[in-house]
């Protein structure tokens, strides 16, 4: 049985994937999402049944039009499975079981989504903002349960490190000349908001990394600063 929920993430994603599914995990709080035709379905990944899950499915349900939760076969006790079901089957959220044997890791989908009522303006500013993160992210790193233990990449933080990079290689830089390099629009406002500590301004506008923010974002994001580095690269 499964121990993380980030290891509930592959055979769930693979999944909807056979469905012709993109997938994407970690946007906006939801652990996993797909999107088939403009259609956007939300998976909450767990290892058990709680009031915490049942929050957060029906706060899901709000901004997609379908939601799921997905645990292992297991986590529910057999006395305890109609009632589950049936909750779930009430407020039109799709279940699928994960079961592990010696075969390997399958996928049932005990319940099938119906689709859910849009919510209001809230709502569907949130379900910008996931479609957004969606589209504009370019790496696949995250992985689904895992937000609470390792950073995310998200689409910010990639302009982020193409930024840091850009400044690595060629060195001081306007703004401007950044976005000649192949920098994100919003290069100015990364430069100016600097999170992470990354940047310093050298004059008027004019910008620099610090000493320890190489190391910093190759420590933090291994994977994702090698990427921002070869895309930076590819500029010269």
């Amino acid at each position: 049985m499964a121990e993380q929920e980030s290891e509930l993430y592959a055979p769930v994603a693979a999944w909807f994937i056979s469905a012709n599914y993109a997938v994407m995990a970690e946007v906006k709080s939801c652990d996993v999402i797909a999107v088939r035709g403009g259609e956007l379905t939300v998976i909450e990944l767990k290892l058990k049944p709680s009031l915490k899950l049942i929050y957060q499915l029906t706060a899901r349900a709000r901004c997609a039009d379908f939601v799921y939760a997905a645990l292992p076969f297991d986590a529910v006790k057999s006395t305890q499975r109609r009632q589950f079901l049936g909750l779930l089957r009430r407020l039109g959220i799709g279940l699928l079981w994960i079961r592990e044997s010696q075969l390997g890791t399958t996928i049932k989908e005990a319940l099938v989504a119906k689709p859910q009522p849009r919510g209001g303006p809230k709502d569907k500013r949130l379900r910008s903002a996931i479609l957004k993160e969606f589209a504009t992210r370019q790496s696949d790193q995250a992985v689904g349960g895992q937000a609470s233990i390792i950073p995310l990449v998200t689409a910010y933080r990639e302009n982020v490190l193409v930024t840091l990079a850009l400044l690595e290689i060629h060195g001081e830089c306007s703004p401007n000349k950044l976005r000649e390099l192949g920098a994100p629009s919003t290069v100015g406002r990364i430069l100016i908001d600097n999170h992470d500590h990354w940047f310093e301004r050298k004059r008027r506008g004019i910008y620099a990394h610090t000493a320890a923010s190489c190391e910093s974002a190759h420590q933090k994001f291994p994977e994702a600063w090698q990427a921002a580095l070869d895309r930076a690269r590819q500029r010269e």
